[in-house]
Protein backbone atom coordinates (compact mmCIF):
# COMPACT_ATOMS: atom_id res chain seq x y z
CA UNK A 1 0.00 0.00 0.00
CA UNK A 2 3.06 2.56 0.96
CA UNK A 3 4.44 1.38 -2.34
CA UNK A 4 1.39 2.53 -4.00
CA UNK A 5 0.60 5.75 -2.78
CA UNK A 6 4.34 6.47 -2.92
CA UNK A 7 3.66 5.59 -7.12
CA UNK A 8 0.87 7.71 -7.25
CA UNK A 9 2.79 11.15 -5.29
CA UNK A 10 5.53 10.81 -8.19
CA UNK A 11 2.92 10.43 -11.26
CA UNK A 12 0.98 13.70 -10.17
CA UNK A 13 4.41 15.10 -8.97
CA UNK A 14 5.44 14.43 -12.84
CA UNK A 15 2.44 15.32 -14.15
CA UNK A 16 2.35 18.64 -12.07
CA UNK A 17 5.87 19.13 -13.22
CA UNK A 18 4.40 19.14 -17.21
CA UNK A 19 2.18 20.96 -16.20
CA UNK A 20 4.53 23.52 -15.46
CA UNK A 21 6.38 23.12 -18.32
CA UNK A 22 3.74 23.66 -20.60
CA UNK A 23 3.34 26.88 -19.44
CA UNK A 24 4.83 29.36 -21.94
CA UNK A 25 4.53 27.03 -24.57
CA UNK A 26 2.60 26.13 -27.56
CA UNK A 27 -0.29 23.62 -26.97
CA UNK A 28 -0.37 25.25 -22.96
CA UNK A 29 -2.74 27.32 -21.29
CA UNK A 30 -3.00 30.87 -23.29
CA UNK A 31 0.06 32.70 -21.74
CA UNK A 32 1.77 36.12 -22.44
CA UNK A 33 5.20 36.39 -21.98
CA UNK A 34 7.88 39.20 -22.23
CA UNK A 35 5.45 42.07 -22.78
CA UNK A 36 7.73 45.50 -23.20
CA UNK A 37 5.60 48.70 -23.68
CA UNK A 38 7.18 52.24 -24.15
CA UNK A 39 3.33 53.11 -22.19
CA UNK A 40 2.78 57.62 -23.16
CA UNK A 41 4.52 56.83 -26.36
CA UNK A 42 2.50 53.77 -27.48
CA UNK A 43 -0.76 55.22 -26.41
CA UNK A 44 -0.22 58.24 -28.16
CA UNK A 45 0.95 56.66 -31.46
CA UNK A 46 -2.21 54.52 -31.03
CA UNK A 47 -4.84 57.27 -30.73
CA UNK A 48 -3.11 58.94 -33.46
CA UNK A 49 -3.20 56.39 -35.87
CA UNK A 50 -6.49 54.50 -34.99
CA UNK A 51 -8.16 58.34 -35.22
CA UNK A 52 -6.82 58.79 -38.71
CA UNK A 53 -8.08 55.56 -40.01
CA UNK A 54 -7.52 51.52 -40.91
CA UNK A 55 -4.64 50.32 -38.65
CA UNK A 56 -2.33 48.71 -40.74
CA UNK A 57 -2.43 45.01 -39.79
CA UNK A 58 0.80 42.94 -41.04
CA UNK A 59 -0.27 39.53 -41.04
CA UNK A 60 2.82 37.01 -41.39
CA UNK A 61 2.06 33.24 -41.15
CA UNK A 62 -0.90 30.80 -40.60
CA UNK A 63 -1.67 28.97 -37.50
CA UNK A 64 -3.90 27.14 -39.64
CA UNK A 65 -3.92 25.10 -43.30
CA UNK A 66 -5.23 28.13 -44.63
CA UNK A 67 -2.89 29.84 -46.92
CA UNK A 68 -1.51 33.03 -45.06
CA UNK A 69 -3.05 35.70 -47.16
CA UNK A 70 -6.83 34.11 -47.07
CA UNK A 71 -6.47 34.08 -43.42
CA UNK A 72 -4.74 37.54 -42.90
CA UNK A 73 -8.15 39.06 -44.90
CA UNK A 74 -10.48 36.91 -42.97
CA UNK A 75 -8.59 38.11 -39.85
CA UNK A 76 -8.72 41.65 -40.56
CA UNK A 77 -12.33 41.86 -40.46
CA UNK A 78 -12.18 40.20 -37.29
CA UNK A 79 -9.40 41.24 -35.55
CA UNK A 80 -10.66 43.19 -31.92
CA UNK A 81 -9.38 46.44 -30.73
CA UNK A 82 -7.64 47.02 -27.70
CA UNK A 83 -9.60 47.17 -25.07
CA UNK A 84 -10.76 50.64 -23.56
CA UNK A 85 -9.53 52.24 -27.02
CA UNK A 86 -11.52 53.21 -29.61
CA UNK A 87 -12.93 50.61 -31.76
CA UNK A 88 -10.51 50.38 -35.05
CA UNK A 89 -10.95 49.55 -38.70
CA UNK A 90 -8.25 47.16 -39.73
CA UNK A 91 -6.68 47.13 -43.17
CA UNK A 92 -3.95 44.94 -44.46
CA UNK A 93 -3.32 47.16 -47.30
CA UNK A 94 -1.01 50.11 -46.72
CA UNK A 95 -2.34 52.86 -48.82
CA UNK A 96 -5.37 52.18 -47.19
CA UNK A 97 -4.07 53.25 -43.78
CA UNK A 98 -4.19 56.28 -41.99
CA UNK A 99 -0.80 56.23 -40.31
CA UNK A 100 0.92 53.44 -42.51
CA UNK A 101 4.11 53.52 -40.24
CA UNK A 102 2.34 52.74 -37.15
CA UNK A 103 1.05 49.39 -37.67
CA UNK A 104 1.01 45.61 -35.40
CA UNK A 105 2.58 43.01 -37.41
CA UNK A 106 1.72 39.67 -36.16
CA UNK A 107 4.28 36.41 -37.20
CA UNK A 108 3.06 33.10 -36.29
CA UNK A 109 5.26 30.58 -35.12
CA UNK A 110 8.29 32.56 -35.62
CA UNK A 111 11.13 32.12 -33.17
CA UNK A 112 11.19 33.59 -30.22
CA UNK A 113 14.17 35.46 -30.55
CA UNK A 114 11.91 37.10 -33.36
CA UNK A 115 11.56 40.44 -30.96
CA UNK A 116 12.42 43.87 -30.47
CA UNK A 117 12.79 46.05 -34.07
CA UNK A 118 13.00 42.55 -36.09
CA UNK A 119 9.62 42.36 -36.90
CA UNK A 120 9.13 45.67 -38.05
CA UNK A 121 12.92 46.16 -39.33
CA UNK A 122 12.92 43.30 -41.64
CA UNK A 123 10.21 40.95 -41.12
CA UNK A 124 10.67 38.77 -44.05
CA UNK A 125 13.64 37.33 -43.24
CA UNK A 126 11.60 35.84 -40.07
CA UNK A 127 10.40 31.93 -40.65
CA UNK A 128 6.80 31.33 -39.55
CA UNK A 129 4.62 28.87 -39.48
CA UNK A 130 1.97 27.47 -42.13
CA UNK A 131 -0.55 25.61 -39.84
CA UNK A 132 0.42 25.07 -36.04
CA UNK A 133 -1.89 22.12 -35.05
CA UNK A 134 0.10 21.40 -31.57
CA UNK A 135 -0.15 25.47 -30.60
CA UNK A 136 -0.50 28.18 -31.20
CA UNK A 137 2.29 30.74 -30.76
CA UNK A 138 1.84 34.28 -31.73
CA UNK A 139 4.66 37.22 -31.87
CA UNK A 140 3.28 40.95 -31.68
CA UNK A 141 4.34 44.19 -31.76
CA UNK A 142 3.08 47.43 -32.60
CA UNK A 143 5.75 49.19 -34.86
CA UNK A 144 6.46 52.41 -35.64
CA UNK A 145 8.69 52.70 -38.58
CA UNK A 146 10.99 49.99 -38.02
CA UNK A 147 10.67 50.41 -34.19
CA UNK A 148 8.89 48.48 -31.38
CA UNK A 149 6.49 50.76 -29.44
CA UNK A 150 5.26 47.44 -27.75
CA UNK A 151 5.28 43.52 -28.24
CA UNK A 152 4.26 40.55 -26.21
CA UNK A 153 4.43 36.74 -26.86
CA UNK A 154 0.92 35.34 -27.11
CA UNK A 155 1.12 31.12 -26.70
CA UNK A 156 -1.98 28.84 -25.99
CA UNK A 157 -4.05 26.03 -27.81
CA UNK A 158 -4.32 25.56 -31.19
CA UNK A 159 -6.96 27.50 -33.05
CA UNK A 160 -9.34 26.64 -35.98
CA UNK A 161 -9.04 29.43 -37.70
CA UNK A 162 -9.14 33.30 -37.87
CA UNK A 163 -13.43 33.23 -36.38
CA UNK A 164 -12.16 31.15 -33.49
CA UNK A 165 -13.29 32.40 -30.07
CA UNK A 166 -10.01 31.60 -28.60
CA UNK A 167 -7.38 33.11 -31.27
CA UNK A 168 -9.97 36.28 -30.85
CA UNK A 169 -9.52 36.26 -27.28
CA UNK A 170 -5.59 35.60 -27.23
CA UNK A 171 -5.35 38.66 -29.59
CA UNK A 172 -7.43 40.44 -27.56
CA UNK A 173 -5.21 39.96 -24.55
CA UNK A 174 -2.40 40.81 -26.36
CA UNK A 175 -3.66 44.00 -27.75
CA UNK A 176 -4.33 45.10 -23.98
CA UNK A 177 -0.29 44.70 -23.57
CA UNK A 178 0.86 45.84 -26.39
CA UNK A 179 -1.50 49.40 -25.99
CA UNK A 180 -1.96 50.32 -22.73
CA UNK A 181 -5.42 51.42 -21.43
CA UNK A 182 -3.52 54.96 -21.04
CA UNK A 183 0.19 56.33 -19.76
CA UNK A 184 0.70 55.83 -16.47
CA UNK A 185 3.38 57.71 -16.04
CA UNK A 186 1.95 61.04 -16.72
CA UNK A 187 -0.23 60.46 -13.65
CA UNK A 188 0.14 62.71 -11.14
CA UNK A 189 0.48 60.70 -7.95
CA UNK A 190 2.60 57.57 -8.01
CA UNK A 191 1.84 54.02 -6.98
CA UNK A 192 2.43 53.10 -3.07
CA UNK A 193 4.98 50.60 -3.83
CA UNK A 194 6.84 52.55 -6.35
CA UNK A 195 7.61 55.12 -3.37
CA UNK A 196 11.16 55.45 -2.26
CA UNK A 197 9.77 56.40 0.95
CA UNK A 198 6.74 56.22 2.98
CA UNK A 199 5.22 58.87 5.22
CA UNK A 200 6.50 59.66 7.73
CA UNK A 201 9.62 58.66 7.06
CA UNK A 202 10.59 60.63 4.16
Amino acid sequence: MRRLCLATAVALAASGLLAACSVGQPGGPVTLTRSAVRDGQTVSAWQYSAARGPVLLEVWGSPTGQPPAAFARTLADVMPSPPFHQRARWTLDPAQAGDPDNRIVLMFGSPVAARGAVPCDDPRAVPVAQGMPDGTAIQMTFCSGDSAMGETRITGPAVDGPADPLLHEMLRRGLGKVVPPRATEFDDGKRLMDRRCLFPFC
